[in-house]
């Protein structure tokens, strides 16, 4: 049997509509429903009032849950293709298993907005690894913002910041470190903004992580 999962606001909103046996649909019903806490899974449905056209239309439930955090996304191939639809707006984990990654956003007319929330987990890149994160080849999305570097051995700061035109982001085991993390937010067609915050072991080994490295179209 299937259940109904639908919240007592939307229920007063239903009066006058009815449930599949002919049952009028209407806050008497409440106690009659099944509660239900189990995880949102593929084929549940919420239902939502569409006030423009006086309908009772149903909700993919997974989608919904999105709004209130999923399960990080763990990218663990050496090239990985974002897309709004499958990464936007969810904790990304970057490999840090050592193997060089390159990872490439949406084209900024396809971002549609979302955010990607890259997180480098809870184990330090080793070895000459190195993660790049860039606008795909031929879009003339740029970035905006910056990133914070932070020096683990005399604690000063260095803020690495995104230059005219610059489009790429890279960050290797010298300038990386478990939990670092960076934000990128599509503004529009031709932008993203920018933010995170990393660690590096040592003096000298700040780099720039900002970079024009992608072939972009004027």
């Amino acid at each position: 049997m299937k259940k109904l999962m639908i919240t007592t606001t939307c229920l007063m909103l239903l009066s006058g509509y009815a449930l599949a046996d002919g049952r009028e649909l209407a806050t008497k019903n409440v106690s009659e429903l099944t509660a239900d806490t189990a995880a949102a899974a593929t084929g549940d449905k919420y239902l939502r009032y569409d006030a423009s056209a006086d309908e009772i239309k149903t909700v993919d439930a997974t989608e919904v849950f999105t709004l209130f955090g999923a399960a990080p996304v763990a990218l663990t191939s050496t090239t990985e293709t974002l897309t709004a639809a499958d990464y936007g707006d969810k904790i990304l984990l970057v490999s840090a298993s050592g193997n060089n990654q390159a990872i490439t956003l949406p084209d900024g007319g396809t971002a549609s907005g979302a955010c990607f929330h890259l997180y480098f987990g809870d184990n330090a890149p080793a070895g000459d690894y190195a993660a790049t994160v860039a606008v795909p080849s031929g879009d003339n999305s740029v970035f905006y913002g910056n990133v914070l570097m932070g020096n683990q051995t005399d604690l000063i700061t260095y803020s690495s910041a995104a230059t005219a035109g610059t489009d790429t982001l890279t960050f290797t085991s010298a300038n990386t470190d478990a939990g670092d993390f960076v934000n990128i937010c599509s503004l529009n067609a031709s932008s993203f903004s920018v933010e995170g915050s990393v660690r590096y072991a040592s003096s000298g080994e700040d780099t720039i992580i900002f970079s024009s490295a992608v072939a972009s179209v004027d």
